[in-house]
């Protein structure tokens, strides 16, 4: 058989991006920006795109109420407490720049983002996430400490059922919020939203509610304060395409059947379309309905004939509700016959990050190694 081979070495997260390859994916990738001081990253997703995250910007945004006294810099070495802590309760105040939206507009998804930092839990531990009901609010101090401020009607309740990791200050985790996005909406629904002297910001708290257990039990995550935190991070997905994790991956090809992987941060309603030619879809397979949010949907597209290309979108909707969305066209080639050639690549986790001519670690090279790979054209 004969093959042409492109073998090119990148992240691991490369497969999402320029392969379709079954793998599972469980994080989604972002670019951070604060305010609106920093573009986005290089690396891009055509036909899908990727959440839109902003970084607290100021150590005053982000910090820790215990006993009705607002610490800045976090409750203790630079880490914002959730929980109770020497049988008192621990809230904390994040406050966002959201430059790239309008006062009315409408999000479909929004969570937050904690750089974690272990803590010390024995149960499930639960937080309220809640807005703060102000048009351009300002930087949370002694006097606007999350307590004291007026709320959004529209909350989220998180339950912490595991202890978080502590991976130290070199690596961020993240660890991911319910959605929020009926809070972040109730508040740019308001009028003169983003019209003061805050500028176009949100502010939301995260209120202890009680464990499981009786003891000291809390998470923590990190403080702005200092050049070295992670800070925490919104992200936001305007449309229902954002939400989705990468770009379908296509796996177990056959010279009859292909199957689309995909997984969006919330419930879905999802099926394909497919045809021979480009913009033509003559079949379409049965909609997969209340597909659950963050788990693997797996979608066949059967009844293929072997050695042939295909295209295909998806179709989606929030589960339930109005009308189907379309995705951008992919395509890919059934199983070859045998002793034909066809074109594969091949990446491997050779940290491009750390090569030399990445030194200034703007992705170039990866991102070239990339578009390299995409180029090929490989089957699938």
């Amino acid at each position: 058989m004969g093959a042409r081979v492109s073998v090119l070495f990148a992240l691991s997260l490369a497969v999402v991006f320029a392969l379709f390859t079954p793998v599972a994916v469980t994080t989604v990738p972002f670019s951070v920006r604060l305010g609106a001081a920093r573009p986005d990253a290089p690396l891009q997703n055509p036909g899908w795109p990727m959440p839109v995250c902003f970084a607290v910007a100021a150590d005053c945004d982000d910090g820790t109420e215990k006993n009705a006294v607002w610490y800045p810099e976090g409750l203790t070495e630079n880490l914002d407490y959730l929980g109770c802590n020497g049988s008192e309760p621990c809230h904390a105040g994040l406050r966002f720049l959201l430059p790239d939206f309008d006062q009315g507009d409408t999000l479909e998804c929004v969570r937050l983002r904690l750089a974690a930092q272990g803590g010390s839990l024995a149960g499930c531990c639960t937080l309220t996430v809640r807005g703060v009901a102000e048009d351009s609010p300002e930087a949370f101090s002694q006097t606007r400490r999350p307590s004291v401020l007026p709320k959004t009607t529209a909350t989220a309740t998180w339950y912490v059922r595991r202890h978080w990791p502590s991976p130290g200050c070199s690596l961020a985790y993240y660890t991911p919020s319910p959605d929020i996005a009926p809070i972040i909406n109730e508040i740019l629904a308001r009028p003169e939203w983003g019209v003061g002297a805050g500028g176009k910001a949100v502010a939301l708290t995260i209120e202890y509610g009680g464990c499981s257990v009786p003891e000291e039990h809390y998470v923590r995550f990190e403080d702005s304060c200092c050049d070295s935190a992670d800070p925490a991070i919104i992200e936001v997905c305007p449309t229902l395409r954002h939400t989705f994790i990468g770009k379908p991956i296509l796996g177990r090809p056959t010279s009859n059947s292909v199957t689309v992987n995909v997984i969006s941060l919330v419930d879905i309603d999802i099926y394909s379309e497919f045809g021979e030619q480009p913009g033509e879809y003559a079949n379409s397979t049965t909609p997969l309905l209340n597909r659950a949010a963050c788990q693997s949907i797996e979608l066949e597209i059967p009844n293929l004939q072997a050695d042939s290309r295909y295209y295909y979108r998806l179709r989606f909707r929030r589960a339930g509700q109005g009308a189907y969305q379309e995705g951008a066209e992919g395509h890919f080639h059934t199983q070859r016959n045998e002793d034909s050639a066809f074109i594969f690549a091949v990446q491997a986790d050779s940290h491009l990050h750390m090569h030399p001519l990445d030194a200034d670690k703007d992705n170039r090279l990866y991102v070239n190694t990339l578009a390299n790979m995409a180029a090929d054209d490989p089957d699938f």
